[in-house]
């Protein structure tokens, strides 16, 4: 459905543009070295610290509103690059 690729330096800030009441997974990963700080705002922000081990973290967002921002920020000493996809989940 959507997808992107930045360095990690760079960051992602976007916003997804959602069916409303629909399910979707949001996968994003980080390859290279260090940490990154994943905020995903679908009505609050929730915030997790990905490892940039190359290995995916998803996470499921029920109930989708319209849209759902996306922040993902390098943390200190960190390099390489961050993905991140959103699919929607079958009924």
């Amino acid at each position: 459905m959507s997808s992107g690729l930045e360095r990690a330096s760079d960051g992602i800030h976007t916003y997804a543009v959602l069916s409303a009441g629909r399910s979707y997974r949001l996968s994003v990963v980080c390859s290279g070295a260090g940490e990154v700080r994943l905020t995903v705002t679908v009505k609050r922000p929730v915030r997790q610290t990905v490892p940039c081990d190359g290995v995916p973290v998803r996470q499921r967002v029920l109930d989708a509103p319209t849209q759902l921002e996306l922040d993902v920020d390098a943390l200190a000493g960190s390099s390489g690059v961050v993905g991140w996809r959103i699919d929607e989940l079958a009924e």
